[in-house]
C-alpha cells in the first residue's frame, strides 16, 4: 500500500510541529498533537521522520535557528547601526502577543527541559544557541569598527552578556508580559552598550 501521497513538505511539517513544542514543550507534546497540527497520518509521520517525535524535534531546533539567524544576519547586513539594531531586536520582545511571551525562548526552552534528560539535543540547542551570540559578538565588532561602540569594551564579554540577557528576558516576560515594564528592564540591560 502506498500510502497517502506527500502533499507537503517536510520544511512545513517541521514548521508546524515547532508551534506544538515550542508551546507545550517536547514531553508534553504527543505525537497525536504533532501529526494532528502537521495534517498527518502515523504512516507518514514515520516515512518523514524515521527516529520519531525526537528527530522531529531536533530538526525543528535546527530549522528554527537557521531561519533565526539568516533573518538576524540579514537584518544586520542592512543596519546602519549595529548597537541600535541590538536594541530594536530585543524591543521585538515588547511587541509580541500575551501567547508568545508566555512560550519564551524555543531554544532556551529546549535547555532548560531537557539539560538533565537528553545530553544529545541539549548540546544540540546550546550550540544553536550559541550563534546567536556569535551573531550579537559581530554586531559589538562591527560597531566598534564604526565608533559607535567604546574600544576598551570586550565584545566576546558583551556578547555573553547579551545571550545571559536574551535567555533571563524570555522567562522574566512570563512573568510581567506588560509592555512599560519589559521595555524599562530592556532599556536598562542594554545601557551597557552605551
Amino acid at each position: 500500500m502506498a500510502g497517502r501521497p506527500k502533499h507537503y513538505s517536510d520544511t512545513e511539517l517541521i514548521d508546524s510541529a515547532t508551534k506544538v513544542f515550542w508551546k507545550k514543550g517536547f514531553h508534553a507534546a504527543s505525537a497525536q498533537d504533532l501529526m494532528k497540527a502537521m495534517d498527518i497520518g502515523q504512516g507518514s509521520f514515520y516515512r518523514s521522520f524515521p527516529q520519531g517525535k525526537k528527530e522531529l524535534y531536533q530538526k525543528s531546533l535546527s530549522q528554527f535557528l537557521e531561519k533565526s539567524i539568516q533573518q538576524f544576519y540579514q537584518g544586520l547586513g542592512e543596519a546602519s547601526d549595529p548597537i541600535q539594531f541590538i536594541k530594536d531586536f530585543f524591543a521585538i520582545i515588547i511587541r509580541r502577543e500575551n501567547q508568545e511571551k508566555m512560550n519564551g525562548c524555543y531554544l532556551g526552552n529546549c535547555i532548560v527541559e531537557l539539560s538533565s534528560l537528553d545530553e544529545e539535543t541539549k548540546l544540540l540547542s546550546t550550540e544553536l544557541l550559541s550563534k546567536l551570540k556569535d551573531g550579537f559578538e559581530k554586531a559589538l565588532k562591527d560597531a566598534q569598527k564604526m565608533g559607535n561602540l567604546d574600544a576598551k569594551k570586550s565584545p566576546t564579554l558583551l556578547a555573553l552578556h547579551l545571550i545571559n540577557f536574551w535567555n533571563g528576558i524570555n522567562i522574566t516576560q512570563r512573568m510581567y508580559p506588560k509592555g512599560k515594564q519589559l521595555k524599562a528592564l530592556i532599556d536598562l540591560n542594554l545601557q551597557i552598550l552605551e
